[in-house]
C-alpha cells in the first residue's frame, strides 16, 4: 500500500513539473500580476476595515455612506499606497527576456 502511495505521489510529481517547465509555465509577468493583485487585495481591506471611521447620519452611527472621510482621505490614501505597491513590485520583480526581445528593448542598433 505505502509504495503504491509513493508511486502516485512520484508521477504527480512529475506531472506538475511537466506543467512547470512546460507550454503553461507561469511567467515573471504572471508572478508579478499575482503579487500585485494580492497586495492591492491586502491594502484595500485594511483601508475598509481598519479607516472606515464611522458618521452619525439620521440619529445611527453607521459607516455606510460617503462621507468626506472618505472622499478626502482615506480613498487617495488608499489609492496612493497599492501605486506604491505596484511600483515596489513592478521594479523588484525581473522582468522576461521574451518581454524585453518582443518589446525591442534588447535590439541592437
Amino acid at each position: 500500500m505505502l509504495r503504491r502511495v509513493q508511486r502516485c505521489l512520484v508521477l504527480l510529481g512529475m506531472g506538475a513539473a511537466a506543467l512547470a517547465f512546460g507550454p503553461c509555465s507561469p511567467t515573471y509577468a504572471d508572478l508579478t500580476k499575482m503579487i500585485q493583485v494580492s497586495g492591492d487585495d491586502v491594502i484595500k481591506t485594511a483601508s475598509n476595515g481598519l479607516f472606515d471611521i464611522p458618521t452619525f447620519t439620521n440619529g445611527q452611527w453607521t459607516t455606510k455612506g460617503d462621507s468626506d472621510w472618505d472622499r478626502w482621505v482615506r480613498l487617495p490614501l488608499t489609492t496612493f499606497a497599492q501605486s506604491g505597491w505596484n511600483n515596489f513590485v513592478d521594479s523588484s520583480v525581473p522582468q522576461d527576456p521574451a518581454d524585453a526581445l518582443r518589446s525591442g528593448a534588447l535590439v541592437r542598433k
